[in-house]
């Protein structure tokens, strides 16, 4: 028995305390904040993450599906990721549910020019499945940047998955709906 004891606990120190997925998803959120920090304008920050090599959706994307619109809009709109027009587009929201959004829009009086628009994701998911936690810490601080830089008074977040992950909550969408929340910057 006292082999067994020795066996288990050498097995445990030769485990490690974090599979290679949690520490390549770390190291890539480390790499995107610190492409963040040094982005100082939307075209720069495009760029970069254009370039960006830490995200496995990046292997099955066309198209890298940068933010869209007014970058001096003082609304923001952010969606969940690109679904299969986006991807071949390369523009957020220019399928279906983009062209309801942009009459939706318009019958208030406003257009892509009156708004900015962007996704938690700049890159379509296989199959339009569900992004992976791990996916959206990678590509968030993007999203964040963006919001920096636009620096809307009002950002209207589109669906579940998106409101979860840039608000940091569990709540369903109908909790959610309907309520003002504060946004905090992320460079400050």
């Amino acid at each position: 028995q006292a082999d067994n004891k020795v066996a288990a606990a050498t097995v445990a120190a030769r485990r490690p305390a974090t599979t290679g997925l949690a520490q390549d998803t770390s190291g890539a959120f480390q790499n995107a904040q610190e492409i963040c920090a040094k982005a100082e304008n939307l075209e720069s920050l495009r760029a970069e993450v254009e370039k960006f090599e830490g995200c496995s959706l990046k292997l099955t994307a066309t198209h890298t599906v940068f933010g869209d619109g007014n970058p001096e809009a003082k609304i923001f709109l952010v969606g969940e990721a690109p679904g299969a027009d986006e991807d071949r587009v390369g523009v957020p929201f220019v399928g279906r549910s983009g062209q309801l959004l942009d009459k939706m829009m318009a019958s208030i009086g406003i257009d892509r020019t009156g708004y900015y628009i962007s996704n938690i994701l700049p890159w379509r998911p296989p199959g339009n499945r569900t992004p992976l936690d791990s996916e959206i810490a990678v590509c968030l601080p993007f999203l964040k940047r963006q919001i920096d830089l636009v620096d809307p008074d009002y950002i209207f977040i589109l669906g579940g998955s998106a409101a979860n992950s840039l608000l940091d909550t569990a709540e369903t969408i109908s909790h959610l709906r309907g309520h003002w929340f504060e946004y905090t910057k992320s460079n400050g």
